[in-house]
């Protein structure tokens, strides 16, 4: 019944009453009705202003509290596929989750300077200014043993950067995982700053999936990197998730289907 009523007002009501405004703009439409009915001047007045707050409510307020809801219920889908991902594997990893988009940001103080640098003006805590640039910033997480909310990278920085800008497609062959262990790390340089290693310091690995999405045009399909989603833990037996072939296999499988879901709800 609901959905019946709100067709009714988005495909007749709305459509009649915005051309009974079109033609209360017209001059002769008021003046020959008036002439009919003098006594309707009044009521003339009165449909202007409802009707305009009835266009302003459809075709504005309404959508606007509809996405909202809508994006509510993305998060609690997103959610429970998290607990369901760590319940297919029996609680034993206590996984993280976390979706970071790409963001427009003015300034940013992110990434380390280096020693040779030739604009160390430009350096604070031993962090390079930027103006003007994109960097991967957290809008949703699960579980809190992962990457703060509040993280913030560049696009040159760490797995999640290395997954951005290399990710061609939301699929198995594009997820960046790595397992963290200082004998496994040796000659890796993720250019993070001071800060950011105490964030994600006690994370044993990372898996950083593209999400990509996909916008058919006239000629050709065009394809966009929207951000990543990132799957951590801190448990040590979470580290054969990577280095087992087959196991890597289906850990990543499982994390493109969950990151699918997503870019369908996005």
């Amino acid at each position: 019944m609901k959905h019946s009523m709100r067709r009714f007002v988005v495909y007749l009501l709305a459509p009649l009453v915005t051309m009974l405004l079109t033609l209360m703009k017209v001059p002769n439409f008021c003046a020959r009705i008036t002439l009919i009915y003098p006594q309707i001047t009044t009521w003339l007045d009165y449909f202007v202003i409802l009707a305009t707050v009835f266009i302003y409510y459809y075709t504005l307020w309404s959508p606007l509290k509809l996405f909202e809801k809508q994006a509510r219920k993305k998060w609690d889908i997103m959610k429970e596929l998290a607990i369901k991902f760590n319940e297919e594997y029996d609680s034993n990893f206590d996984f993280s989750f976390s979706v970071m988009l790409i963001k427009t940001s003015i300034f940013h103080c992110l990434e380390p300077a280096e020693a040779n640098s030739l604009d160390m003006q430009f350096v604070w805590k031993g962090r390079r200014f930027s103006f003007f640039g994109k960097v991967l910033k957290v809008v949703w997480d699960h579980g809190s043993n992962g990457i703060p909310p509040n993280y913030r990278m560049t696009l040159n920085q760490g797995i999640c950067g290395k997954a951005f800008q290399e990710g061609k497609e939301t699929n198995t062959h594009n997820i960046v995982g790595v397992t963290l262990l200082a004998e496994l790390l040796k000659g890796h340089n993720f250019k993070l700053n001071e800060m950011q290693k105490k964030s994600v310091q006690g994370i044993v690995i990372v898996a950083s999936c593209p999400l990509v999405i996909k916008d058919k045009g006239v000629d050709r399909q065009r394809k966009e990197v929207i951000g990543v989603l990132n799957v951590e833990s801190r448990s040590f037996d979470s580290a054969r998730l990577l280095l087992d072939e087959n196991a890597r296999k289906i850990f990543f499988q499982k994390i493109t289907n969950v990151a699918n879901i997503y870019l369908n709800l996005h």
